[in-house]
């Protein structure tokens, strides 16, 4: 689902927020428009007037404006955005005209950032901390594992560098009073949200829940800076594919080393990667560029960083692959939320 998005749109308008004037010694006078909160549902969004009220940037997370959660969502930019743009003008008193909505009804506005969202069921509750910190003991430092500091969770930074993960107990998060999700969700369905956040509740207990967080330049890299580049399929295909390169868990115990070995078929490499099983500082054997070339080269074939990762001491309980399996990746929403229709954008 898509948690999360920063877009901007282009539109003439008057400009609004508070605005900062700036004077150099040269003479040149430059204006900022400061970030100005609008509410749907009391659910806070952003937006910023720009270039001399020419453009309108939108940053928020649509699924809570709209359901009053993000425990469930759908894949389509393209719902998210249509909703949320005619309400942004209609609170800003901005009258677009025919052919720009057109123009965002094929979803040619900018996409500055964007988050996808995936559920992974488990069998217990108590297991989603385990995999939690089954990751962060598992995980290449090369990926930066890192704990979230409110919550149960742990960060992960992508191999390319242009991409974020978090994987977390959304249970916690959305029982956690000081979050406010109850108050979204009592503006969206009334006096039907105790029922709606006890089933809810389950959702998330039944889950681990993995974001992927994509910026600016990872989306002009790949070509999807635009709204029309992103269709239900292509959140799904770049969620999956980004996934797959995370290749989280990859730590090996010490007595999976003897496979690991039988694996590597360079010998030179496989030298390299004895020594650093033995704990053996492979800086004082080699010069820069060839421990360079190693380190490069185990990474690319392993997903460890043999300068800053260490075997760990017993194979894992827990098989990551049989927990995040995109075959059982869940998508869509629950059948029984055709009782609470408010709280499912379709």
């Amino acid at each position: 689902m898509i948690d999360y998005f920063n877009i901007t749109i282009e539109i003439d308008h008057q400009p609004f927020g508070s605005i900062r004037t700036k004077q150099h010694e040269n003479g040149n006078v430059k204006t900022k428009c400061f970030t100005k909160t609008l509410y749907i549902n009391h659910v806070p969004f952003y937006v910023t007037s720009m270039d001399n009220g020419s453009r309108i940037n939108i940053r928020c997370c649509p699924l809570k404006l709209f359901q009053g959660h993000n425990l469930f969502g759908s894949n389509s930019l393209k719902k998210l955005w249509c909703s949320l743009i005619v309400e942004l003008l209609n609170l800003l008193g901005i009258q677009a005209s025919p052919v720009q909505l057109r123009k965002w009804l094929r979803g040619e506005f900018q996409v500055d950032g964007i988050h996808i969202t995936h559920r992974f069921p488990v069998s217990e509750y108590p297991l989603v901390g385990q995999v939690i910190a089954h990751i962060r003991r598992y995980s290449s430092e090369l990926l930066l594992p890192t704990p979230i500091i409110k919550g149960v969770g742990v960060t992960l930074r992508a191999p390319h560098g242009q991409a974020d993960w978090l994987f977390y107990d959304k249970r916690q998060e959305f029982g956690d009073k000081r979050t406010k999700e109850q108050k979204y969700l009592q503006a969206v369905v009334g006096d039907l949200a105790e029922r709606a956040k006890d089933r809810l509740l389950q959702v998330a207990s039944m889950s681990i829940r993995a974001e992927l967080k994509l910026g600016k330049r990872y989306l002009q890299d790949n070509g999807l800076d635009r709204g029309n580049a992103w269709t239900v399929a292509k959140a799904i295909e770049v969620f999956i594919s980004e996934f797959d390169e995370l290749g989280i868990g990859q730590i090996p115990s010490l007595p999976q080393l003897p496979d690991v070995y039988a694996a590597i078929e360079n010998p030179k490499l496989r030298m390299v990667v004895i020594m650093w099983a033995n704990g053996e500082d492979i800086t004082r054997h080699f010069g820069v560029s060839t421990v360079r070339k190693y380190r490069t080269a185990v990474m690319d074939e392993m997903g460890i960083d043999i300068l800053k990762d260490a075997p760990v001491l017993e194979p894992a309980s827990i098989i990551l692959s049989d927990i995040f399996n995109s075959d059982n990746m869940l998508t869509g929403f629950p059948k029984w939320v055709r009782k609470y229709p408010e709280i499912a954008l379709r």
